[in-house]
C-alpha cells in the first residue's frame, strides 16, 4: 500500500531557507523597551482601573461588607483570605526576596530556581477567587464576580505606581 506521505530531506541548508522565509528579525534592539507614549498609556489605564475599583468599593461599601456583614459565608471567606495570604507571600518571595537577597533579577530564571511557584500561585489564586465569589454571593448575588473582578484589577494595576516593582 503506497504511503500518502513523502520523505522530506533533513539537511540543515534546506530547513534554514524555509525558516528564514518566515522569520523576520526585530526592527531594532530598542523594540523590547516601551516608548514614552506607551508608558504614559499604561499609567493612564492603570489609573482608570484604580479609579473604577475605588468607585466600586465606595458605592458597594466593599470593605465594611467584607469585614462585618452577617450575610457573608465566614468559613469559606476565611479559607479564601488564607489562600490570598499564601499568594501574597509567594509574590513577595518572587518580587522582593529573589531580586534583593538572591540576586535573581531576571524573571525567566524563576523556572529554573523555583519552577513550582508560578503553577502553585495560579492554582491557589483560582481556588481563592471561586471561594471569594461563593462567600460573597449571599450579599451581592450575580454581581459578586463583577465587583470582585473590578476590585482585583484595581489592586493589580495599583502596583504600577509602586516605584521599586
Amino acid at each position: 500500500m503506497p504511503s500518502a506521505y513523502r520523505r522530506v530531506t533533513s539537511d540543515d541548508h534546506n530547513t534554514d531557507n524555509r525558516r528564514d522565509q518566515f522569520y523576520q528579525p526585530p526592527a531594532s534592539s530598542s523594540s523590547s523597551t516601551k516608548s514614552r507614549a506607551e508608558r504614559i498609556s499604561d499609567k493612564i489605564q492603570a489609573f482608570l482601573w484604580v479609579c473604577a475599583a475605588t468607585a466600586v468599593a465606595h458605592y458597594t461599601s466593599t470593605p465594611q461588607t467584607l469585614l462585618s456583614s452577617p450575610l457573608i459565608n465566614r468559613p469559606i471567606f476565611n479559607v479564601a483570605v488564607v489562600l490570598l495570604g499564601i499568594n501574597t507571600v509567594l509574590m513577595m518571595y518572587l518580587a522582593v526576596y529573589l531580586p534583593r537577597f538572591r540576586g535573581i533579577k531576571n524573571a525567566s530564571a524563576w523556572e529554573v530556581y523555583c519552577p513550582r511557584v508560578i503553577p502553585i500561585m495560579t492554582g491557589v489564586g483560582i481556588v481563592a477567587s471561586f471561594l471569594l465569589i461563593r462567600a460573597t454571593w449571599p450579599v451581592w448575588g450575580f454581581l459578586s464576580p463583577l465587583i470582585l473582578g473590578v476590585e482585583f484589577l484595581g489592586f493589580l494595576f495599583a502596583l504600577h505606581f509602586v516605584p521599586w516593582l
